[in-house]
C-alpha cells in the first residue's frame, strides 16, 4: 500500500487543487454562461460516450497486460508502437463503420424522442474529433500509470482542463463565440494535452516508436488480449452509460443551459469522490500486477483499506455541502441557478456514497481472469 499512498496524496492534492479552480468557476463563472459550460459537457460526454467503441478496450489492455509483457527489453519491442497501429486500426474500423449507419442512428434516435432538438448532428464531426484525441491522450496516460507515474499525467490532463475550460467559456461569453467556435478550442486543448503527455514518458525515457517486433506477443497471448478487450469496451460502455448519459440526454431533451445547471451540480457532488480517484488510479496497475502473480491478500487489504478509508471523508464532505448549500449558492454570481439543481446534488451525493462504500470492486473486475 506504500506506493498506492505516497502517489495518491500527491494527486489527492493536486485534485484539490483542481476542485478550487472548479469551485471558483461554478460560482462566479458557469452561472453566467449556463448554455456554453452545458454545451462543452454535451461535447465531452458524448464523445466519451464514443470512446469504448472507437478502442475496443485498448487503455484498460494497457493496465491489464503491461505487468506480463513487461520485461528489460520491453520498450525495443515496439509495444508503443503496436499500441499506435491499434489504436489507428480500430478507430477507422469505428468511422467506417459509423459513416455507414450515421444517418439511420441520427434518424432512430429522433424518432424515439431521444433528441428532439436535433443538436447532435450538426456537431458530429467535432465530437469525432474529440473522441479520437481522448484516446490519444488515455492511451499515453494508462502507458505512465503502468509503471505507476500517475501525478503528471493528471495534471496534464485533468488539472489542465479545469484550468482550460472557464478561461474559454469566459471567452465564449464575453466575445459571443459560435458553439463551433469553442468546440474547437477544445479540440485544440486535446491536441496540447496529448503532445504534452508524449513529451512526459520521452523524459522518462519510456517512450520509444521503434518498429514493432510481433512476435514478441504469442498466438495464444494474443487472443486473450482480443478478448479482454472486447468484454471490457462493454463494461467501459456500460459505466460511460451510467455516469455521462445524463450530461448527453438532458441538452438532447430540454437545453443546453439546463445542462450547464445539471453539470454544475455533478461538479459538486464529484467533489466527494476526489480521494477515491486518486486511490483508483494507482490501485488499478498494483491489481492487475496481483491478480498476475496470484496474490489475492494483497488484493483483500487494498480492497478492505480502500473501502473504510473512501467511506470516512465522503461521507463528511457530502454532508458538509448540503448543510452549506444555501449559503454556497447565496455567494454565487447567479444563485437561482444553483438552488434550482439542489436536490439533483443529494441524490447525486447519494450515488457517489455507494461508490465509495463498495471501494476498488471496479478495478478488481476489470483485470481479474
Amino acid at each position: 500500500m506504500g506506493i498506492i499512498v505516497r502517489q495518491s496524496v500527491k494527486t489527492t492534492i493536486f485534485n484539490f487543487i483542481g476542485v478550487g479552480i472548479s469551485a471558483l468557476s461554478t460560482l462566479f463563472i458557469y452561472p453566467l454562461h449556463d448554455e456554453i459550460y452545458g454545451f462543452a459537457q454535451f461535447l465531452i460526454a458524448t464523445a466519451t460516450l464514443f470512446v469504448p467503441f472507437a478502442s475496443i478496450g485498448l487503455i484498460n489492455i494497457i493496465i491489464k497486460f503491461y505487468p506480463k509483457f513487461k520485461t528489460k527489453d520491453f520498450s525495443n519491442q515496439g509495444m508503443l508502437s503496436m499500441l499506435f497501429i491499434g489504436f489507428v486500426f480500430i478507430f477507422s474500423l469505428f468511422l467506417f463503420t459509423f459513416l455507414i449507419f450515421r444517418n439511420p442512428l441520427m434518424d432512430g434516435l429522433k424518432d424515439l424522442g431521444f433528441d428532439s432538438n436535433s443538436i447532435i448532428p450538426p456537431y458530429i464531426t467535432v465530437i469525432i474529433i474529440i473522441t479520437a484525441t481522448i484516446i490519444f491522450k488515455d492511451i499515453l496516460i494508462a502507458y505512465s500509470t503502468s509503471d505507476k507515474r500517475i501525478v503528471v499525467p493528471q495534471i496534464i490532463s485533468q488539472l489542465g482542463l479545469k484550468m482550460f475550460l472557464p478561461i474559454v467559456v469566459l471567452l465564449s461569453g464575453i466575445y459571443g463565440w459560435t458553439k463551433i467556435d469553442f468546440a474547437f478550442s477544445l479540440i485544440a486543448f486535446y491536441f496540447l494535452v496529448g503532445l504534452l503527455l508524449v513529451f512526459y514518458p520521452k523524459y522518462l525515457g519510456v517512450f520509444k516508436l521503434v518498429k514493432p517486433n510481433w512476435d514478441f506477443i504469442k498466438t495464444s497471448d494474443r487472443k486473450e488480449i482480443f478478448a479482454y478487450g472486447m468484454f471490457t469496451s462493454f463494461n467501459q460502455l456500460g459505466a460511460g452509460l451510467a455516469f455521462r448519459i445524463d450530461a448527453i440526454m438532458i441538452p438532447m431533451l430540454l437545453s443546453f443551459s439546463n445542462g450547464g445547471i445539471y453539470a454544475m451540480m455533478l461538479f459538486l457532488s464529484n467533489v466527494i469522490d476526489i480521494p477515491a480517484r486518486a486511490v483508483r488510479s494507482i490501485a488499478a496497475p498494483i491489481i492487475s500486477e496481483s491478480w498476475n502473480s496470484g496474490d489475492m491478500q494483497e488484493i483483500k487489504t487494498i480492497y478492505k483499506k480502500s473501502a473504510l478509508n473512501l467511506a470516512i471523508p465522503g461521507i463528511a464532505i457530502l454532508l458538509l455541502i448540503w448543510f452549506s448549500f444555501d449559503s454556497i449558492a447565496s455567494i454565487s454570481s447567479d444563485p437561482s441557478k444553483l438552488l434550482a439543481g439542489k436536490f439533483a446534488f443529494l441524490f447525486l451525493g447519494i450515488g457517489k456514497l455507494f461508490d465509495l462504500f463498495t471501494s476498488v470492486n471496479d478495478q478488481i473486475i476489470v483485470y481479474s481472469p
